[in-house]
């Protein structure tokens, strides 16, 4: 996305993270079997969806047992059957620096994944 205005740019990048999360957020509730609805212009994302399988949570702080910094990611997943925690963080970026970005959401939420890691 090339645009001389910084404003529009941040705008369209937000909207295409957010379309993004919410097709990743449909196809784990699918799969997870949290809706029946195959659609993604019919679905919502919710801040807390849950049953016997999964607990699935959309930019919500996670609670742990120290203060973390960055403990509020895209997507926390709780795979009760497996008893794992997921978390997804989306970056919509370039294909140049999808590698930087990369790792700097690796290094932001290292500490948040350890810390789920040891409550979960």
């Amino acid at each position: 996305m090339a645009t001389q205005c910084d404003r529009m740019l941040s705008h369209d990048y937000m909207r295409r993270h957010n379309e993004a999360l919410r097709c990743i957020h449909l196809q784990l509730c699918l799969n997870y079997g949290l809706t029946k609805l195959k659609k993604i212009r019919n679905h919502s994302l919710q801040e807390c969806v849950s049953n016997d399988l999964a607990e699935i949570r959309v930019d919500t702080r996670i609670p742990t047992d120290i203060k973390v910094k960055y403990n509020k990611a895209d997507i926390f997943i709780l795979d009760k059957l497996r008893k794992e925690v997921l978390i997804v963080e989306v970056g919509i970026t370039s294909f140049d620096h999808l590698f930087a970005v990369e790792v700097e959401k690796k290094i932001k939420y290292d500490l948040l994944a350890n810390q789920c890691g040891a409550l979960y």
